[in-house]
């Protein structure tokens, strides 16, 4: 889950810098911050 947080959250910034399509763009500047969330709490839980 770690990896694929990380894997995820690369994609969608790539994605959301590039793209033309301002849906596109506005679903990944939303979701990114959620992923990171994930992300922070993988994060402590494999810490414990």
């Amino acid at each position: 889950m770690f990896n694929s947080h990380k894997k995820a959250i690369k994609a969608f910034k790539a994605e959301s810098a590039e793209t033309k399509d301002a849906d596109v763009k506005s679903f990944g500047d939303k979701s990114i911050p959620v992923l990171q969330e994930h992300l922070k709490l993988i994060t402590a839980i494999k810490k414990s």
